[in-house]
């Protein structure tokens, strides 16, 4: 077997397993994400309340945290598909 054929039988493979994954960590994401949206909704939960264990930090600060860090992270994902051309 030739050396291009076997590179492109580890890239195919690659590619595969990158899919993968990529796919594996949108369903935690997905799965995280309705927990906090769980969390929000649930208007016995107070959300302006102290956490025990925030130093004085809310529930509210965390969730506005989560939801700046997913915006900063998609920001990047579409800046580097725009770079690709895979927009």
């Amino acid at each position: 077997m030739e050396v291009a054929a076997v590179a492109r039988g580890v890239l195919a493979f690659r590619r595969q397993a990158d899919r993968r994954a990529m796919a594996d960590e949108h369903r935690r994401f997905r799965r995280d994400l309705s927990a906090v949206v769980k969390l929000v909704r649930n208007r016995r939960f107070d959300l302006t309340a102290p956490l025990p264990h925030g130093e004085g930090r809310t529930a509210l600060r965390e969730v506005l945290l989560v939801a700046d860090h997913n915006a900063h992270h998609l920001g990047q994902v579409v800046q580097a598909r725009r770079l690709l051309g895979a927009w």
